[in-house]
């Protein structure tokens, strides 16, 4: 049954929310395995950002997957792939398979994706997105806009970011129409193509079953307690069937206060918080081995440049940090599309 939330002084799921995610299950196929979640605070300005994030993914840097390129799939990007693959054991994944227009189409052990852009508040269209994404979009089965329509006292940050995950996680989590779904928020930079490839190599049968994976924070944090400096970040891959991680998502959502405290924050503190010498045990668990850190989507706060960024981390195909310079570069192309977009006083 569909769970109408109100809590800890949340308000509900918006019910048109909890339909575009049942949407979803619609339109999955059965092998489908991974959901790629691009969340955007619109309120934010974050809406701009996505047009970033967009260019990103259609350079031939950080494309998805190599179905993407076609013939320009370069000697670079298969230098990268060798590099990957001697120093990280790492391979992208076989079973991949980009746009599959049918069911017939999938073998039992195919791996495809759907790319899911979730909004707090209606702004970003659906055809729009697709255009955006160009040939990007090449690598997923489905393209779909979600919408959370937040309660007004949750529609602000710090709350916003926070409620939505949970919300989204949840009715993922009930949904089950995926295996594994990564979040990657629009400060997230490809730094090899193939990434998403890449993350299809690091979920089951390839590797043991988690709740969580993801980088802990790589760069020194003067300001930061225990909680914020030691935890895996929010850009991370999550679990999407398993019931026993719905049930923690649930009970980290019932503690979580005013939702100020950042989501990833809360749930790595959750998981140790009943006996920090030997973490917690759910459902005949350890939640301790379910929490796995990996930098393959590294994270990384202060300014890198691109360059150091590939040669520091080798074995990372996406970094996430608000402040690489990397993702400062598309300053100028977010600030021309923010003065089309009010120039145009239209929404995407």
């Amino acid at each position: 049954m569909w769970l109408a939330h109100c809590v800890a002084g949340v308000g509900p799921t918006d019910p048109r929310f909890v339909a575009d995610v049942q949407g979803l299950a619609r339109r999955s196929l059965p092998s489908t395995r991974i959901a790629v979640v691009v969340p955007i605070c619109v309120k934010c300005g974050e809406a701009t950002k996505l047009i970033a994030t967009a260019n990103r993914w259609t350079k031939s840097s950080g494309l998805p997957c190599m179905a993407a390129a076609g013939v320009e799939y370069t000697a670079s990007a298969s230098s990268s792939d060798a590099r990957l693959r001697s120093e990280c054991e790492m391979l992208p994944s076989s079973d991949f398979v980009p746009r599959p227009g049918r069911m017939q189409d999938l073998a039992n052990g195919d791996i495809s994706a759907d790319l899911i852009i979730y909004q707090e508040m209606e702004f970003v269209q659906r055809a729009t997105a697709m255009r955006l994404f160009g040939r990007a979009a090449a690598c997923f089965r489905n393209l779909a806009v979600v919408t959370a329509h937040l309660a007004h006292e949750d529609d602000s940050y710090p709350r916003a970011p926070n409620v939505m995950f949970y919300q989204l996680a949840t009715e993922l989590l009930k949904l089950r129409a995926y295996s594994y779904w990564v979040q990657l928020e629009t400060d997230s930079v490809p730094l090899r193509p193939r990434w998403l490839e890449y993350l299809a190599a690091r979920i089951p049968p390839r590797t043991d079953g988690f709740w969580v994976k993801g980088s802990a924070p790589r760069h020194h944090c003067s300001w930061c307690n225990l909680e914020e400096g030691y935890h895996i970040n929010g850009n991370a891959l999550y679990n999407a069937r398993d019931e026993a991680f719905l049930a923690f998502i649930q009970r980290t959502w019932s503690f979580a206060g005013n939702h100020t405290e950042p989501y990833d924050v809360a749930l790595f503190e959750r998981a140790r918080s009943s006996d920090r010498s030997t973490w917690t045990m759910l459902g005949g668990k350890s939640v301790g081995r379910l929490f796995q850190f990996s930098d393959v989507i590294v994270s990384y706060y202060w300014p890198i440049a691109f360059e150091r960024a590939v040669r520091r981390y080798p074995c990372a195909v996406l970094l996430h940090g608000n402040h690489s310079r990397s993702h400062a570069q598309d300053l100028t192309s977010r600030l021309t599309s923010r003065a089309i977009l009010q120039n145009a006083g239209r929404r995407l």
